[in-house]
């Protein structure tokens, strides 16, 4: 093949170590993502002193700019050639910028008045989500260098988000302890000396990352360097590509939905924001015994199915939350049941997006991992927005009241935030699922009309 990779290293076996490695990456990403997610918008209410309607619009600002900045990232990974391969040197040197920014993104500027501290909000906060871009867009289109073998492939992703969810865990059962422990009287303080641990800790793991991970394919050397207008080509072609684009947009909107509004919820609505780490814990142990599980559903019945089948059950958990609000014991029952489910979204969500780059490449000839990545990246990232805006805008409607007790119509709109929305979203989610045709019998012969092109 013009490529210069063997059908052995198309279809190359993973080690787990090398797995492992992949998935260090993941758990560097969460230990800033996650505290962004799901903590940034209390922080900016309850801390920083912005009204909720406006953090949401400072959110939203940023994924503005990323429909600009993300196609351009993506552009330059697809154009990138060195010694250390095409998509690692970026999670070199990434690293560092982006720990510092994700420090600063949670400092607070006293000595600066209301219009400077949210002039330097919106900088820091934009300011994180470019080298976030930088960083996990080529990191994501690394897997479709590692290997073509659909089935190792999801083993990756599946590795790979087991320590996205153990990022996930420690910051969300870490912040809520470390805050009062490190800062004292000073939340301010604490937020910034837990983000000083977290980012550092993470700017490690993305080297372990760099030099875990071997980059075996590449795409034909015939292919020229990836234009805007083959950008374009690539996306508005990739029809499969696009519908897991929105997949991701209304998935993740509602993660971010709950995420942004689990602490509000129990602080505010059951009066413990403690209990928040136990249901956190909750959440993440039967996600972790879920992914094997998923995973091989999906390797029996196709990712597709299993998919669908995970974002059902995983309903179950918005629902516990209306039918029991003020019932702790039953919320966590429900929780458990539902990430059950949620395995299957976290373990094979990921791995449906590297058959959408061969597909690209099938439909227009042009293999662009950085194109693929960065258009997944920003609509996902587009979802994640709406957890911070959605409900700021909703709880600023509400009367919300930062560190203070709450009206009822806020109690309702906390309470409608933290479960029947997730409940439409994700339905709406399956839906949209249901579209996506890539499944394994047309992978396969996709890959077979590709190596008898290149041949």
């Amino acid at each position: 093949m013009s490529t210069g990779a063997s059908n052995a290293v198309i279809g190359a076996k993973i080690g787990f170590g090398e797995k492992l490695a992949y998935g260090a990456g993941d758990l560097a990403s969460n230990f800033i993502f996650t505290t962004v997610n799901t903590f940034l918008l209390i922080f900016y209410t309850d801390v920083f002193g912005i009204a909720p309607a406006l953090a949401g619009i400072i959110l939203l600002g940023a994924r503005l700019w990323d429909a600009i900045n993300d196609p351009i990232m993506g552009m330059i990974v697809d154009r990138t050639t060195t010694r250390w391969g095409k998509f690692r040197p970026y999670l070199l040197f990434g690293a560092a910028p982006f720990a510092i920014l994700g420090i600063l993104t949670f400092t607070v500027t006293t000595q600066l008045g209301e219009t400077a501290r949210i002039v330097y909000a919106v900088l820091t906060y934009v300011g994180l989500g470019m080298v976030y871009t930088a960083v996990n867009t080529p990191y994501g289109a690394l897997t479709s260098a590692m290997t073509q073998d659909p089935r190792e492939r999801t083993s990756i992703s599946a590795v790979r988000m087991f320590m996205a969810l153990l990022g996930a865990f420690l910051v969300s059962t870490l912040l809520p302890i470390l805050v009062p422990i490190l800062g004292g009287d000073s939340p301010a303080r604490g937020y910034r000396l837990t983000m000083v641990i977290f980012a550092v800790t993470a700017a490690g793991l993305f080297v372990i990352t760099f030099c875990g991970v071997t980059e075996r394919i590449t795409a034909p050397r015939s292919q020229k360097k990836v234009t805007i207008g083959d950008f374009f080509k690539v996306v508005r072609n990739n029809d499969q590509l696009l519908i897991l684009c929105v997949v991701f947009l209304v998935l993740f909107a509602s993660n971010s939905i709950v995420s942004a509004v689990g602490l509000f919820f129990f602080t505010y609505v059951l009066g413990d924001a403690q209990l928040f780490s136990v249901y956190s814990l909750a959440n993440f142990v039967p996600l972790v015994l879920g992914i094997p599980v998923m995973t091989y559903v999906a390797s029996k019945i196709g990712k597709k199915q299993a998919l669908i089948w995970g974002l059902l059950i995983s309903l179950l958990g918005p629902l516990g939350v209306a039918l029991f609000t003020h019932n702790f014991q039953l919320l966590v029952i429900t929780r458990v049941v539902a990430s059950i489910g949620g395995a299957a979204t976290v373990a094979i969500i990921w791995g449906l997006v590297p058959d959408t780059i061969e597909y690209g490449e099938w439909k227009t000839g042009i293999r662009a991992e950085g194109a693929t990545y960065s258009i997944v990246g920003f609509f996902f990232k587009l979802g994640v927005t709406f957890g911070g805006l959605v409900p700021g805008l909703v709880l600023e409607r509400a009367g919300y009241v930062a560190n203070q007790g709450q009206v009822q119509s806020s109690i309702d709109a906390i309470v409608a935030l933290y479960s029947v929305v997730p409940i439409i979203i994700g339905l709406v989610g399956v839906t949209l699922t249901l579209l996506y045709k890539l499944d394994e019998k047309t992978y396969r012969s996709i890959l077979q009309a590709l190596a008898e092109r290149r041949a």
